[in-house]
């Protein structure tokens, strides 16, 4: 069970759609955006409202100051093992479980400080953009706390076992450059330009075909339960669909031919 919001109306997420694309962003900028069980919630929501509307691709960014400064740490969290902290707990995987589905890009536009719950938030994401000024830790240890979005899986894949271990137990900081260096965004911008280059982003996204995008995802995303062998079929049944599919034969035809 999570802790969905039913009623439809964010109060600390602001989502738009249009053209395939939903733009969300968090919205507790007093409070640099970080995470309470009514924002986790108003997140998962706004997530499962772009899959219903078949939407391509998200954009997340956040309000203010920062992207997103992690848990709460003066929100009054409910009593552990109650069936509100459980749910609370399921909220927070239910929203890496809806970034990484296949069928959605999700792009993370990070500012100021991406950190603990918030670093998780745009690691679930395919692609992140930095502005030259933010931060990024995951300081949980330093403070009590533990990884609860999928971050101890994420990162890893990411900058590798050691460098993840740094990150985690250590709760180093790393400034935009070195997270790039590390492999940890895929981009930095003066922070000026951030909303300019994903909305370049989207449009590369949204130019691509969905299916071919789609089974890429899912191929990098399951290779590591798979294995090489089981990667390869995943593979091989890709590619059965892929070259009897009119609609991508279409988009080959089209690409190469703007190529002679």
């Amino acid at each position: 069970m999570t802790t969905k919001n039913d009623t439809g109306v964010l109060t600390f997420v602001n989502y738009q759609q249009e053209n395939g694309v939903a733009r969300i962003t968090l919205n507790r900028p007093e409070r640099l955006n970080a995470i309470s069980p009514a924002l986790a919630s108003d997140l998962l929501t706004a997530l499962d409202r772009a899959l219903a509307e078949s939407v391509r691709v998200v954009l997340i960014n956040g309000a203010g100051r920062a992207f997103c400064a992690g848990h709460d740490l003066k929100e009054q969290d409910p009593e552990p093992g109650s069936p509100e902290s459980e749910a609370h707990l399921a909220t927070l995987q239910g929203i890496t479980q809806r970034l990484t589905t296949p069928s959605l890009a999700s792009v993370a536009l990070i500012h100021g400080y991406a950190l603990g719950a918030g670093a998780e938030l745009a690691l679930a994401c395919d692609v992140i953009i930095a502005g030259d000024s933010a931060h990024i830790a995951f300081p949980e240890v330093s403070v009590g706390l533990s990884v609860t979005g999928g971050g101890s899986y994420l990162l890893p894949l990411t900058v590798g076992l050691h460098r993840a271990k740094q990150l985690m137990m250590l709760g180093d900081t790393l400034d935009a450059l070195t997270a790039k260096e590390w492999g940890l965004v895929s981009q930095v911008t003066p922070e000026g330009s951030l909303a300019d280059a994903g909305e370049a982003l989207v449009n590369r996204l949204l130019a691509l075909p969905q299916e071919s995008l789609s089974m890429a995802k899912r191929a990098i995303g399951d290779s590591g339960e798979l294995g090489l062998s089981g990667t390869m079929d995943l593979e091989v049944e890709h590619a059965r669909h892929t070259l009897n599919s009119p609609e991508l034969r279409t988009t080959r035809e089209s690409y190469w031919g703007g190529r002679d």
